[in-house]
């Protein structure tokens, strides 16, 4: 197992999301037998020139409503059908923010860090579900979860529901590929 301190953690974690959005754009909406088939080992179509490829419609209306001077924790839309997984993808500095050197679920600062987790998903994702999914998500309580840690692969989905996001991060935890464990 590779051993890591919280500053390396910090630079993985951001280098992390730094390389899975530029690897993931192209490939988002493929199904998992599709990934299988053909792995993304390298960039793809696309790349890093300026150029917007996506933004989500939800993560688009907030930032609309934003622009004239709504308060940004009353951007978020909270539909049940705005449960997609934008907010869920920026929430690794949370976790980051308000953890100790040596662990990464602080019982000290719960209350700090739901409000935390909860309102950069209000940013965009005002909905109930997606702010418990982005401090499940922040702490890695899902882990913790039997009926989430048993979810056989095959039950997985691959989508842009922040619930199947949540799924899939799971698997990739439970695979471990990298064998990091931190301090």
């Amino acid at each position: 197992m590779i051993r890591m301190d919280k500053k390396d953690i910090v630079k993985a974690g951001i280098w992390g999301v730094v390389i899975g959005d530029a690897l993931g754009v192209p490939v988002e909406f493929m199904s998992r037998a599709e990934l299988k088939a053909d792995s993304v080992v390298g960039m793809r179509e696309y790349t890093p020139h300026g150029k917007v490829f996506d933004i989500g419609i939800t993560c688009a209306r907030a930032k609309d409503r934003y622009r004239p001077g709504m308060d940004p924790l009353s951007c978020g839309e909270s539909d049940e059908y705005s449960n997609g997984n934008g907010s869920l993808m920026r929430i690794m500095p949370v976790s980051l923010n308000n953890c100790t050197e040596t662990e990464f679920w602080c019982d000290s600062y719960i209350e700090d860090a739901a409000l935390d987790a909860h309102n950069i998903s209000k940013l965009t994702h005002a909905h109930p579900r997606s702010q418990m999914a982005c401090l499940f998500e922040a702490y890695g309580r899902l882990n913790d979860l039997q009926a989430f840690k048993n979810l056989p692969e095959d039950e997985i989905k691959s989508s842009g529901y922040v619930v199947h996001t949540l799924e899939a991060a799971i698997l990739c935890r439970k695979a471990n590929i990298y064998g990091i464990q931190t301090q």
